[in-house]
């Protein structure tokens, strides 16, 4: 598979996929005063369309053999496409930036811990075990000052939910090595979410009168979340080992910790300093251990 990202190393455009995550699921869903199931469906709708054009004109051939080789897979993987989008936008709008980032951050542990043992029947190591241990501990540590029924449990709910359909979603994306392109499998992905999307999106009630700039925005959202941040991951994922790109993929809670510090204003509590600080070395002991090389094989 080859996306046309001229001059863009796998390194800088990793680097820049998770950048423009950061920024993009923090500052600029907050600026949005819509509900968030409307701004997921939206930003679905753009990506299909920029994908779409893409796709139609280079990968017509997938489109068939998409349709008649893996329709059920294809339909699986995009309803955990849709459910990370969904819980962590919903998550942003919810809760604190930290929380959703941070919680959201457990995937990569989720990956290779949980679901690819479940699924691909791969073994577990001593380091990833203690990696659990400790990922576990930060995430108690992150959400201590929050576990009351007073707390804003949805949103922290939204952002663990959003990592484990994320982890899952990995772990189906291996189902297509080797049999459709990832741009592909993306604009199906992107597609089939719009549909889902519809019944949840329909129930939900907009405002009296939609402010100016809204619809810029959601253009800018969708053509930089959905399209430009993924053909720069997927650019990565050709050039570099799975493995480190998903080390890049650190770099998001920090962009968007750090952007909704400075323009949102939402401080840094050290619960989350310690407990996201926890969390990350659990990912990156997992991810640059045995298991994680085993995973990262699985997932090229």
């Amino acid at each position: 598979m080859k996306l046309a990202v001229p001059g863009v190393s796998g390194h800088l455009a990793a680097l820049s996929a998770c950048v423009v995550w950061g920024l993009t699921c923090s500052v600029l869903i907050r600026s949005i005063h819509l509900p968030s199931p409307v701004i997921t469906q939206a930003g679905l709708l753009i990506g299909t369309l920029v994908i779409g054009l893409y796709v139609w004109f280079r990968r017509r051939d997938d489109l068939k053999k998409a349709w008649h080789c893996h329709k059920l897979r294809l339909g699986l993987l995009a309803m955990a496409f849709v459910g990370c989008s969904l819980t962590f936008q919903w998550a942003t709008k919810t809760t604190t930036i930290a929380n959703a980032t941070l919680t959201h951050a457990l995937q990569p542990m989720l990956t290779c811990l949980v679901f690819a043992p479940l699924f691909l029947k791969e073994k577990l190591d001593r380091r990833a075990l203690g990696a659990a241990v400790i990922g576990l501990t930060g995430l108690v540590i992150l959400l201590w000052r929050e576990l009351h029924w007073s707390g804003p449990s949805f949103g922290i709910c939204m952002g663990l939910a959003s990592a484990v359909f994320f982890a899952w979603s990995n772990v189906q994306l291996t189902r297509f090595n080797g049999t459709l392109a990832r741009e592909t499998v993306l604009f199906i992905c992107l597609a089939l979410g719009s549909i889902l999307m519809l019944p949840i999106s329909l129930q939900q009630s907009l405002p009296a009168s939609i402010e100016a700039g809204t619809i810029p925005k959601l253009l800018v959202f969708g053509f930089v979340n959905y399209a430009l941040g993924y053909v720069l991951f997927y650019k990565a994922l050709n050039l570099v080992p799975v493995s480190r790109v998903a080390i890049y993929t650190y770099l998001e809670p920090v962009v968007a910790i750090g952007a909704a510090a400075l323009f949102l204003g939402e401080p840094l509590s050290q619960h989350a300093l310690w407990g996201g600080a926890l969390i990350l070395a659990s990912g990156a002991l997992v991810m640059f251990g045995p298991t994680g090389q085993k995973c990262a094989k699985r997932r090229r």
